[in-house]
């Protein structure tokens, strides 16, 4: 695992009304020699949205929180962590009680979604790293997630009764993410596993292979290891899954 380099990023904001994606407008200004290390591409509304394995994203304007961050040096599961943790703090700092982590990538309340985390690695001529993209549903009241999801979609404003200023949000984010880029690692990795959900409780878990082909676990969740993959308890065994989606049984 790639060790940090310890220190705080001088965060460069690029905020945009629209966009077709904060993790392909990342690359995009990666690519063309124009970011770096810290950078932050904020849009209020994007017409592409990403999830993963390929699932699209839908917002309406103004209503989350859409951004991306290039991290130097970090490896996805790292960045994802991070990122999870962060935000989860920064949330509880603004008076909330906070969403937890559903592996590998998604944030909830309950079964209920508020938010996903998607990172991708880049490469270019003058620098690589991780770009993580944040999808965090806001200001949405019941009557505005009627949106094809997985799982039941929700939002802050319904789960913590409060309404949130995006600026607000996202320069509490970004804070957070100073302090875990400092801190050890394995603080951050316990936060994490502290706030995963439906540890102990007995799930399905449909993994992925590369083919496309899926098997379906059945079996009780003991964790995460230190590279990210889910432990899960079926008949007796521990299995080690590297990807999948977990759906309460």
């Amino acid at each position: 695992m790639v060790e940090r380099k310890g220190r705080s990023l001088d965060w460069n904001i690029r905020k945009y009304e629209s966009l077709d994606s904060t993790n392909l407008e990342g690359r995009r200004i990666l690519d063309a020699g124009k970011g770096g290390d810290g950078l932050v591409v904020w849009a209020l509304h994007q017409t592409q949205g990403m999830g993963r394995l390929g699932r699209d994203w839908y917002d309406l304007p103004g209503k989350s929180l859409l951004v991306s961050i290039f991290l130097p040096g970090i490896e996805g599961f790292q960045a994802g962590v991070l990122v999870a943790v962060s935000i989860r703090t920064a949330i509880v700092s603004s008076g909330g009680t906070g969403p937890r982590f559903k592996w590998p990538n998604d944030m909830v309340y309950g079964d209920g979604k508020v938010g996903g985390i998607l990172s991708e690695t880049f490469r270019g001529e003058r620098r690589a790293g991780i770009i993580t993209g944040i999808g965090l549903n806001v200001g949405y009241a019941a009557e505005e997630l009627s949106l094809p999801a997985k799982l039941p979609p929700t939002s802050l404003l319904i789960e913590e009764k409060k309404e949130w200023e995006l600026e607000q949000l996202l320069t509490g984010f970004l804070d957070e993410m100073d302090r875990a880029l400092l801190r050890d690692w394995q603080d951050s990795l316990a936060d994490y596993r502290h706030n995963l959900a439906y540890v102990g409780e007995n799930v399905r878990v449909g993994n992925h292979s590369l083919a496309g082909e899926a098997d379906t676990f059945q079996g009780i969740i003991k964790g995460v290891d230190e590279s990210g993959r889910l432990l899960l308890q079926v008949e007796g065994r521990t299995l080690v899954l590297a990807s999948g989606d977990i759906m309460p049984v």
